[in-house]
């Protein structure tokens, strides 16, 4: 089980998810902005949980953007 009062990590988090998931809801998502004090957003596509299938080249580009401006 995760820790009930966290402390927040120095990294920086992006977090993503489909829009039409009915298993994680945007609360949720937005939930992870409590395990950092870098909070990069998060980018939602069209889908449901199983959005990744659909969006694999955009994801891995918006992915790899982020960590590079992370490394600077």
């Amino acid at each position: 089980a995760p820790p009930h009062d966290p402390e927040p990590l120095p990294v920086p988090l992006s977090v993503f998810g489909g829009r039409r998931d009915k298993l994680i809801g945007e609360d949720r998502l937005l939930s992870w902005r409590a395990f950092t004090t870098r909070f990069r957003g998060l980018e939602r596509y069209e889908g449901d949980h199983f959005y990744v299938m659909d969006h694999r080249q955009p994801l891995a580009t918006v992915i790899t953007a982020a960590m590079r401006s992370a490394a600077v």
